[in-house]
């Protein structure tokens, strides 16, 4: 079945979150749906053309710095011709001294590869890094749909993935503290702040084009959950409801805080927590 837009046509659809929240699962649901997410994704879904442009050192880089990655971005992604501008900046971003042989590899691959669904009326792509471009993004797509997944941060507290904290933490004053104790107060400090500014901007600058998605929530209640998502889009899926629920599998690590004490976090922090909407 072809999808049929019910209201107003989002372009693009943009998925972020905090890595480990779920993100994965939602833009596989939103593929499934027939949104076309890109043709070169990682196991984590990731759409690794934007993860060379949207790297932790532009995290300050204004829109006008910006726009001309996501032009390029843009075009490879949906299959357009590429003008001189748009080789030199991927060449650029092969001479750069960080992650040069995995970015050449990367670029060569999308650019040979090309475009498969760019076709398609809906397209986006998911990316951890979104949430961090966010105002950028919606200065080059005032039409765009956010979609946020956040899972329960204390669950979060006790991962072991530290990349993102380490990647990301400086941005928002998290010093450093490699203690062991105190990595899982410095995690949860940073899904709080991470989560808090990235909800604030969506109800102020987006009010009508997010969805805040708890990946609990859709692990516990997926059909609600998805349901929501296309009525907040605005899509009907060409696949069933059953079989996008079956891509929904919780994780054994889900409710992890519950093994651990959590009496070392602060009242403040815990009430956090409750106010992004978990439970505690």
């Amino acid at each position: 079945m072809d999808m049929i837009i019910t209201h107003q046509d989002f372009n693009p659809i943009i998925v972020g979150g905090i890595g480990g929240s779920g993100t994965r699962v939602v833009a596989k649901i939103l593929e499934a749906s027939g949104v076309y997410m890109g043709n070169y994704l990682n196991p984590q879904y990731d759409n690794i053309l934007f993860s060379i442009f949207g790297s932790p050192s532009r995290f300050h880089w204004s829109f006008a710095q910006l726009k001309p990655y996501f032009n390029t971005f843009e075009k490879v992604h949906r299959g357009q011709k590429l003008a001189l501008n748009d080789w030199l900046l991927l060449g650029n971003r092969v001479f750069e001294k960080h992650n040069r042989k995995n970015n050449l590899r990367n670029i060569k691959y999308v650019v040979r590869s090309g475009p498969t669904g760019h076709e398609a009326r809906h397209w986006g792509w998911k990316n951890g890094p979104n949430q961090y471009f966010l105002p950028q993004l919606n200065q080059q797509y005032p039409n765009c749909f956010y979609v946020h997944t956040i899972r329960h941060g204390l669950d979060m507290a006790f991962s072991k993935n530290l990349r993102e904290l380490n990647l990301w933490g400086p941005h928002f004053d998290i010093p450093s503290d490699h203690r062991e104790e105190m990595l899982p107060v410095q995690q949860l400090i940073f899904w709080i702040k991470t989560n808090q500014w990235i909800t604030e901007f969506c109800k102020a600058n987006l009010p009508s084009r997010h969805y805040i998605l708890r990946f609990d929530e859709l692990c516990r209640f997926p059909e609600k959950v998805i349901s929501e998502l296309h009525h907040a889009i605005g899509l009907q899926s060409r696949t069933p409801l059953t079989e996008l629920i079956s891509i929904v599998e919780p994780p054994g690590s889900l409710g992890r805080y519950k093994m651990h004490d959590i009496s070392f976090f602060n009242p403040t922090q815990i009430a956090a927590v409750q106010e992004l909407g978990f439970h505690v």
